[in-house]
């Protein structure tokens, strides 16, 4: 499954490609955040992760980074009530197939 993800450049290391859990990194992207920190998070609205990545930049500088990101099949469900009218999936890990 296929999808987007939106982070900053100055939270992730230049040459990663996977995107790991705040419980694997020990960085939490979302100020606040407090649950569900074995799970990332990625959504098929390519604007939509545009509008994380501000948001990651906002918090830790560097620029705007959206990764079109592959989700495991198993494992990954949709959490459509975390912010209402967009998708939202969680998964374990993702992996980067290519920065868009």
């Amino acid at each position: 499954m296929l999808a987007y993800h939106g982070t900053s450049s100055a939270a992730v290391a230049s040459d990663c490609r996977a995107i790991l859990p705040p419980n694997d990194t020990g960085v939490i992207q979302e100020a606040g955040r407090k649950r569900r920190l074995d799970r990332v998070f990625a959504t098929p609205d390519k604007g939509l992760a545009r509008v994380y990545a501000g948001r990651a930049v906002q918090r830790f500088g560097g620029r705007p980074v959206v990764g079109e990101v592959a989700l495991p099949e198993s494992d990954t469900y949709v959490d459509s009530g975390s912010r209402p009218g967009a998708t939202i999936f969680v998964a374990p890990g993702a992996w980067v197939v290519r920065e868009s």
